[in-house]
């Protein structure tokens, strides 16, 4: 549930699913401060609106969870989201650093720092590369500490971490057209935790980076549709 930085009241409804005496016991939060409810209800399945009250609270954006208790002391989590005050300037993330390897060995073939465009994309190309196997790495490192796919970092891999194949081709020609899509590494929990820390590739928190001849250069657009898309590349082949 997403209050934004305005939204006072939002309806949410709990279902319940078989015949069972399953019923709900109380409503909770991480933090109660600002919240309250009205019950819609009947015995505790169906309609609540939940209500936020910014008065009691500082400025700031607040990730809290609500959790419907229910009578077999197991509980329903649902996220909820808001801020106070003003809304924050978008965060400068820096460069972003993009990475080839050889699959054979991940040796480190091509490196660049690119900047990104106002919108968080970027496009590049890399030259000079011998037929192969290859994958690639992408990932911010806004605290310049030399190592990239940190926790609070975006980070990816192509091909990505939810697919089979480990490694692109290059075989003779140029390739392109290809994207990649960043996500941000978690601690603790998060939608795409899971599928980062399962992945067979490799344990990737806290990769040393390795300088070599920096072989990857910015692409230069040439229209504003091109500019959309995120990644366009020379070296990319479609692995599936």
């Amino acid at each position: 549930m997403d209050f934004g930085n305005t939204v006072t009241q939002l309806d949410i409804t709990l279902n319940k699913v078989g015949t069972g005496s399953l019923s709900v016991s109380s409503l909770g939060a991480d933090s109660a401060v600002g919240l309250s409810y009205t019950d819609n209800s009947s015995n505790g399945f169906g309609s609540y609106t939940i209500f936020i009250d910014r008065a009691s609270l500082p400025n700031g954006e607040f990730s809290n969870t609500l959790y419907f208790n229910l009578s077999d002391n197991t509980s329903v989590a649902v996220p909820i989201y808001y801020s106070v005050g003003a809304l924050r300037d978008r965060a400068d993330l820096g460069k972003l650093y993009v990475a080839i390897y050889n699959a054979a060995d991940d040796s480190t073939v091509a490196e660049g720092d690119l900047d990104m465009n106002a919108d968080g994309t970027l496009g590049f190309i890399a030259s000079e590369l011998a037929n192969g196997n290859y994958y690639l790495l992408s990932s911010t490192d806004p605290d310049n500490d030399g190592f990239i796919c940190s926790y609070g970092e975006l980070c990816q891999y192509y091909p990505e971490f939810s697919s089979s194949d480990d490694y692109f081709t290059l075989s003779g020609s140029n390739i392109s057209g290809y994207e990649i899509s960043l996500s941000p590494r978690f601690k603790f929990g998060g939608v795409q935790s899971a599928s980062l820390e399962s992945s067979d590739r490799k344990n990737i928190q806290g990769i040393k980076r390795e300088s070599v001849d920096n072989k990857i250069l910015p692409l230069s657009y040439t229209n504003t549709e091109q500019r959309r898309v995120f990644g366009e590349k020379k070296f990319i082949s479609n692995s599936k």
